[in-house]
């Protein structure tokens, strides 16, 4: 008997190396059909949106020799054609007016594609040294830009000038380039494979330095690119953008970009925050970049709300002001610290258990992330005035983003964080830790029924707000646990393992919650 088996996807090897034009010439029409694709010299290709004359708004076209930014530059509404070069493009070293050759025909091109250029187009470049020219006889200016974090900066920025019913003008947008090309600056760190004690070391600007925090190795990172700044942020807006790259996780960015956000604050900086994730191509080592520019308000408006996730201000500006809890509910030192001690040391007693669950659906590391934030909490709540929740546990948070590493421990950050805001407002605990809840759903795709510590938490929350019973709320939450033994699991590690290698095994990230919830409920 033989089995034969069809090529699910009509094209050739080639035709599917997202590397290469070719495989981008494939498979972009299939995303969006409006584009026309217009063959270059020397084996590029320009993708014109036939639909973006009918915004009015000046042309935006991108050029880049990485596939893999297509994917970021479809999403930008101000992008009205990008043009995806041959790799040695910018290796090769050329005359002003070759580049504005180029750009001449590369207008002409969009022009025979279906865009409206008679009020002028400006071009983007990704690669090359950082240069901005005007042509001097037509309304076309190029900003060419080294950096990735700087090329994903400046698309952020126009399109939120894009976003406002009255198209920005030719004149504005040139002024914006211009300015940008000449006071904006970049940085990139990245983790070595080297240690300092118990942290990673991080590689900045030629030196090395232990990770300590997200908050320490940021705030170096916008201090090192003030000094270098030739603009004053008085008066004006301070725009950063951050980059995470080659497998930076999602959680991890939102942490980057909460410190940089509380940075920001405590230096009084009017300041708007965007945020991107790529890989570079090169498999090289994970890290971020950050773009900075300060943008007079002449040119820049304020467009939108400080991007501000999780910040720690809100939280800062009330404890400056009191010092009391600002709810009627107020709890007893002593018995908030057995609870904790309790919680902490079942969760510290669990590692094996978790280490042995995560060895066959992850990586073998959550019970050791797990174990280690306990130790934490236990050595910083000494000497803490426990009826002071918010206070503990804003600071807490901070001692758990340098110990507690990959998902896990970013999600336990984001909720405590989140926790010790709510508080200040809630009328109760099950309250605050419901708003909380809600706050972590927003930063992760994960949902009850996924098989992750959500199956515990969500029930154990929604139970305790509903009855105000802990007991009730645990007996929920370790049915949540049980019931991920019999689930398939869509994010994370083990989704992409088979039925029958999770079957019957519960989720490590639930059975380690689940720990720390009966030594709190039921303390020892």
């Amino acid at each position: 008997m033989g089995l034969v088996i069809d090529r699910p996807i009509p094209y050739a090897d080639d035709e599917l190396n997202l590397r290469k034009s070719k495989g981008w010439v494939s498979l972009l029409p299939l995303f969006r059909p409006s584009l026309s694709i217009v063959p270059l010299p020397g084996g590029s290709y320009l993708f014109a949106d036939r639909n973006y004359s009918l915004t009015g708004a000046i042309p935006v076209i991108v050029l880049t020799c990485n596939g893999e930014s297509a994917t970021s530059v479809l999403s930008k509404s101000c992008v009205a054609a990008f043009v995806l070069l041959d790799d040695k493009y910018f290796a090769e070293i050329r005359t002003e007016t070759d580049q504005l050759a180029l750009g001449d025909e590369i207008v002409r091109n969009c022009t025979d594609a279906g865009l409206d250029t008679s009020d002028g187009a400006v071009l983007i470049e990704n690669g090359g040294p950082n240069a901005y020219r005007r042509h001097p006889s037509a309304p076309i200016s190029t900003l060419q830009l080294a950096a990735r974090s700087e090329f994903n900066h400046v698309l952020d920025l126009l399109n939120s000038l894009s976003t406002g019913t009255t198209p920005i003008s030719f004149v504005d947008i040139d002024r914006l380039l211009c300015s940008f090309g000449q006071t904006s600056y970049s940085t990139r760190s990245y983790f070595t494979d080297r240690k300092s004690g118990q942290f990673a070391v991080v590689s900045h600007a030629g030196n090395e330095f232990p990770f300590e925090s997200a908050a320490q190795a940021v705030a170096l990172d916008i201090e090192s690119l003030e000094a270098r700044s030739k603009s004053t942020a008085v008066g004006n807006v301070l725009t950063l953008h951050i980059s995470c790259f080659n497998g930076m996780s999602e959680l991890e960015r939102l942490i980057l970009v909460n410190s940089a956000a509380a940075h920001l604050d405590r230096h009084g900086h009017v300041h708007e925050l965007s945020s991107s994730m790529f890989s570079d191509a090169t498999n090289g080592p994970r890290g971020w970049g950050i773009s900075f520019y300060v943008a007079d308000l002449g040119i820049m408006p304020l467009t939108s709300p400080t991007s501000r996730l999780l910040s720690q201000d809100s939280l800062s500006q009330k404890l400056a002001t009191t010092r009391s809890w600002p709810v009627s509910e107020h709890y007893d030192d002593e018995d908030v610290r057995r609870r904790i001690v309790s919680g902490c040391k079942n969760l510290i007693e669990s590692e094996p258990l978790v280490t042995e669950y995560d060895t066959i659906l992850g990586d073998g590391d959550c019970g050791h992330t797990l174990r280690d934030g306990a130790e934490k909490a236990l050595d910083f709540i000494q000497g803490q005035d426990l009826t002071q929740l918010p206070a503990t546990l804003g600071g807490l948070v901070e001692a758990l983003e340098v110990t507690m590493g990959g998902t896990s421990g970013a999600l336990y950050c984001i909720f405590l964080s989140s926790l010790a805001r709510c508080l200040w407002d809630a009328p109760d605990l099950p309250t605050a830790l419901a708003a909380a809840l809600d706050d972590l759903l927003k930063f992760t795709r994960a949902r009850l029924g996924d098989r992750t510590m959500l199956d515990c938490l969500v029930p154990f929350i929604n139970t305790l707000k509903a009855t105000h019973d802990p007991s009730k709320a645990l007996v929920e939450a370790t049915n949540g646990r049980d019931s991920t033994s019999l689930m398939t699991a869509s994010v994370g590690r083990s989704s992409y393992l088979s039925e029958s290698t999770t079957r019957n095994i519960p989720d490590p990230g639930a059975v380690g919650l689940l720990k720390l919830l009966e030594g709190i409920v039921e303390p020892n």
